[in-house]
């Protein structure tokens, strides 16, 4: 149990910055979610989300490359390998990425 002081959210320099980590955090979850529903034998799905447009576009990438999605999505499956049910890693994790992602692509 998270006591008040705690929270699941990333602390953000500011709003935008907030917002894009929350994306992440959103697209490390899914990507963890389908990995395991994908070791039970459900692929496929139609319903698995991708937000990395919209990650792009939060930070002033308007026309990303492929070599854009290439490193996010490596990213992303570096930190689902690492993701536990702790809402901290998964904050640490989206964090790190965010970081990677401004200093790497702008």
């Amino acid at each position: 149990m998270m006591k008040n002081s705690e929270t699941a959210y990333p602390p953000a320099a500011n709003r935008q910055e907030s917002v894009i980590v929350k994306l992440i955090m959103a697209d490390l979850r899914n990507r963890g979610l389908f990995k395991t529903l994908r070791s039970v034998g459900l692929e496929g799905s139609w319903c698995e989300t991708d937000l990395s447009e919209v990650i792009f576009a939060c930070l002033g990438i308007d026309n990303p490359r492929d070599w854009h999605f290439l490193h996010y999505y490596q990213m992303l499956d570096t930190h689902t390998e690492r993701l536990t049910q702790d809402a901290k890693t998964l904050t640490a994790s989206a964090m790190t990425i965010y970081s990677w992602m401004n200093l790497r692509f702008k």
